[in-house]
């Protein structure tokens, strides 16, 4: 079993490693001679160093400079938080960058953290995402099969704002507004990788509304967020290209989507999204929704006449 992010773009190596596996025999300190491992100690989670050429620090700036003058080693650092994610991202985008992609950078991750943060943390040159219940010695054997390969990170071609600008999803979830949907999408349709993204546009099927149809929609991810116009329903798919919108509506709808939808088209250009449609919502369209036309008026039901009532009396005999 292999254990590395989806989102890693280094060449994974062809052995494989089973974590279950219960040998606790150290790799051979030849395989680690010419390739040392560089540790932050914290990782280590209080075990003594497996090898004289597995070299720990405390301090993150003798880590890198230790790391430059070393081509083609490994490092082994630990997430702790998943506010550290980004910080850490831009710690490994910046040794990389210095070191020319040459680094093995794997990551024990003891914090819950996101798709975003996970593919930030792939992308900035982390090769490696490893869950903290994987035990060290797993991690020794996984290191001894991968440190004599020699990998190549291939890192973006930009810096780390502009990455971390790029990857960040939108910050909707669910239902917005129409305007707040069309600026949305008119801001990514601006960039360049506007092609890794999927903006639909969903017709109910028969009698049902778009309202009616979003009721049945479930938003959990950032970046994943829709709204409700006259007649349609307009869905946009942040890090989703169009090949995965049958699977991204499987996981939305709470009803098969195609009970729902007559129709799924993808949008492409801003022009599709036509600003009439789209509009702010006022006021007065609100007070106008609430109040009824005259002509529909009717006047109030008037009880119809009745002779007043007059009290009975019963005798009563014993």
């Amino acid at each position: 079993m292999r254990w590395f992010s989806r989102h890693s773009r280094a060449a994974i190596p062809t052995q494989s490693v089973d974590p279950t596996s219960t040998d606790d025999a150290a790799p051979a300190p030849a395989v680690f001679r010419q390739h040392p491992v560089l540790i932050q100690r914290s990782a280590l989670d209080g075990l003594p160093l497996p090898s004289e050429h597995w070299h720990a620090f405390d301090h993150w700036d003798d880590l890198c400079a230790h790391a430059t003058q070393t081509p083609h080693a490994s490092v082994l650092l630990l997430l702790t938080h998943a506010a550290g994610a980004e910080p850490l991202a831009a710690q490994l985008h910046a040794l990389q960058y210095r070191c020319k992609g040459r680094l093995k950078i794997i990551l024990r991750i003891s914090a819950t953290i996101g798709e975003f943060q996970r593919r930030l943390l792939s992308s900035c040159g982390a090769a490696l995402l490893l869950p903290q219940a994987l035990p060290l010695p797993q991690i020794c054997e996984l290191l001894a099969v991968t440190t004599a390969q020699t990998w190549q990170i291939h890192l973006p071609d930009e810096d780390f704002a502009t990455l971390l600008h790029r990857l960040r999803p939108p910050p909707y979830c669910g239902r917005v507004e129409p305007n707040v949907f069309r600026a949305a999408v008119a801001q990514i349709f601006s960039r360049a990788d506007a092609a890794a993204h999927t903006c639909l546009r969903l017709r109910p099927r028969g009698v049902l509304t778009a309202e009616h149809c979003l009721q049945q929609m479930r938003f959990e991810r950032q970046g994943v967020f829709a709204c409700a116009t006259t007649r349609d329903v307009y869905l946009f798919l942040f890090d989703r290209t169009p090949d995965l919108t049958t699977a991204c509506l499987l996981g939305l709808c709470r009803l098969p989507w195609q009970d729902l939808f007559v129709d799924c088209r993808q949008i492409s250009h801003l022009q599709d999204l036509p600003p009439r449609l789209f509009r702010r919502p006022s006021a007065s369209d609100a007070d106008s929704a609430a109040s009824v036309p005259p002509h529909c008026a009717k006047a109030p039901r008037q009880p119809p006449d009745r002779p007043p009532l007059r009290p009975l009396r019963y005798n009563h005999t014993p």
